[in-house]
Order: structure tokens, then C-alpha cells, then sequence
């Protein structure tokens, strides 16, 4: 079994364990990202390539055979997420392709954290939204106001989708924030669900 250990060195470090069929499924993410290189359609956007080649080195070690025990931090983590997210709009996905880049990146998102603006937050209406999410919402009104909030990019994701017909000002304001912390996740699960995933 392989595990990942992520930390920043600034508090306890977080583990996830990794079973075989992410590491499966990690394998098929790394090698469409050196694909992606090796097609030189990075030439478009120059910065795209030091990141995929990051993605694609992360992802080679997550689908590498053998137990191992990986130590790894926030960056290296949003790297991967970023570059997951641009190798799975590629135009020939499989089926199972489909499948192993929704694998991985519900495991990315659950594991890396982004930052959203903190800001006061009304009481959440009664209604709409599932318990978890009022928990996050709640967690989130009540943590004193730091200038940010560090939340995963799952919980984003379905923060925004719980909260973004709300009409109060300051949950618009941090929708607003959570559609640019999010923005390549939802292009990237949207491109598969309409590509059948």
C-alpha cells in the first residue's frame, strides 16, 4: 500500500493511503500529461510546461508499483491538480481513460487546499443545502477572520455549488472567489461528463 504524507512543516501532517486502482489510474494520468509534451502543445502557453512536467513526475511516483510512503507539500499537490485538470480535456479520451482522470481528481481534490478570501457571512437560511455543506459554512463563520480560509478543492467545489444562487452580498463575494479557486476543476469534470464519464 502506498501512502502519500502531505504537510507544510506548520502543522500536524495530513495522510492518505493509495490504494491500487489510483495507482492504476494515476499511470494513465502522467502518461497523457507526456503526451501532452512530447505533442509540444505547451508552445501555446509556455507556463502550462514546467507544470505538466510536474504533474506528470507526481504522477509517474503515485502510480509507480511497490509500497511506498510519499512526503509531499501543498505545491507539489496543486501541480498535479492543475495539471490533471488540462490533460483531461484532451480530445481522445477513452471510457476508461474517462475514468481513471475522475479517480484521481476527486482524490487531488480531496487532498489539496486552496484559499479563499475570508470575509463575514450571514446566517445560512434553513434549506438547500445538504448538512455537510451547513457545517462547512458554519466552520467557516466561525474561525476568526485570518484573511483567508483554507479549504479543500472538493469543499469549494460543493460550497459554490450549494451557495451560488444566494442573493446576500458577502456569499456572493465569496462565490465570486471560490468560481476562480475552482475554475479549472469544473471545466475539467464538465468536459468529461459531457464526454460521457
Amino acid at each position: 500500500m502506498k501512502k502519500i504524507i502531505v504537510g507544510n512543516g506548520d502543522e500536524e501532517p495530513i495522510i492518505y493511503k493509495v490504494s491500487n486502482r489510483l495507482s492504476v489510474s494515476a499511470q494513465r494520468v502522467a502518461r497523457a500529461a507526456r503526451e501532452l509534451l512530447a505533442e509540444g502543445a505547451t508552445r501555446y502557453d509556455p507556463e502550462a510546461e514546467p507544470m505538466l512536467k510536474r504533474g506528470a513526475e507526481f504522477m509517474s511516483v503515485l502510480g509507480a508499483k511497490g509500497d511506498a510512503t510519499l512526503m509531499v507539500g501543498p505545491v507539489h499537490l496543486m501541480g498535479a491538480h492543475a495539471s490533471a485538470c488540462l490533460c483531461a480535456e484532451g480530445p481522445d479520451l477513452t471510457p476508461k481513460d474517462r475514468k481513471d482522470f475522475v479517480r484521481v481528481l476527486k482524490f487531488l481534490g480531496d487532498a489539496t487546499t486552496c484559499f479563499v478570501l475570508s470575509l463575514p457571512l450571514p446566517p445560512l437560511r434553513k434549506g438547500g443545502s445538504s448538512d455537510p455543506i451547513r457545517e462547512l459554512y458554519q466552520k467557516l463563520r466561525d474561525e476568526p477572520e485570518a484573511g483567508f480560509w483554507e479549504i479543500t478543492l472538493t469543499e469549494a467545489t460543493d460550497l459554490l455549488e450549494a451557495l451560488q444562487d444566494r442573493a446576500e452580498p458577502e456569499i456572493k463575494k465569496l462565490c465570486a472567489d471560490l468560481q476562480h479557486v475552482t475554475a479549472n476543476r469544473r471545466s475539467a469534470f464538465a468536459h468529461l461528463s459531457r464526454a460521457g464519464a
